[in-house]
């Protein structure tokens, strides 16, 4: 009964990804969950105590959000330089890749901006407390100690990549840079590198 029960949570809460993914954020609820799982809704408010519950469950279980280690972890290759900067560059680069590869991450992050519910406050306090372990730890590879500055200047840009990874859900182009092809990725990435150089320019100087 244990494992009958565990296999069938697993399976609701992965519908809820299958959901999110193919049919947005706003078709996300009961009865769709439970008829892409193929289960009676009864099964999701006994197990999970309804929608938020539900929701609460997979933002657990889901790899919905990167890990630290994931961008900068220690068997993974260094920039070229061994500089504040280029570490910047380097972990704000592998943050747009993440999301990227992340569509529900992506529908979650849209779904954000119009309502408040379980999963977005768990997603939210994931990416701040991700957010600020990866802060630092890039601050300490650059050689620096981590200061409200340094920690707004790389929150900002990676907010700023957050949006544009997902206004290309929408639209392609924006200030001449086109983001259905692998150039336009490139180009961004060279505009945010510029902007890090100018920036940490005083504190590697």
């Amino acid at each position: 009964m244990a494992r009958n029960r565990q296999n069938t949570e697993a399976k609701i809460i992965q519908a809820v990804a299958t959901v999110l993914e193919h049919d947005g954020f706003e078709k996300v609820g009961v009865n769709l969950v439970a008829r892409t799982a193929s289960v009676d809704k009864v099964l999701i408010y006994r197990y999970f105590g309804g929608l938020d519950g539900l929701l609460a469950a997979f933002g657990e279980s889901a790899d919905i959000w990167w890990t630290v280690d994931e961008i900068i972890g220690g068997d993974l290759p260094g920039p070229k330089q061994d500089t504040l900067s280029a570490w910047c560059i380097l972990a704000l680069t592998r943050q747009v890749e993440a999301l990227r590869q992340r569509p529900v991450t992506q529908q979650i992050l849209l779904w954000e901006l119009s309502q408040s519910n379980a999963l977005t406050q768990h997603l939210n306090q994931i990416r701040e407390e991700r957010m600020q372990q990866l802060v630092r730890r890039v601050i300490e590879r650059g050689g620096k100690r981590a200061d409200a500055r340094l920690m707004a200047v790389h929150g900002l840009l990676g907010g700023a990549s957050e949006y544009l990874v997902l206004r290309t859900r929408q639209s392609q182009s924006l200030m001449g840079m086109d983001f259905s092809s692998d150039a336009g990725w490139r180009r961004l990435e060279a505009s945010v590198s510029a902007l890090v150089r100018a920036v940490f320019a005083e504190d590697e100087a």
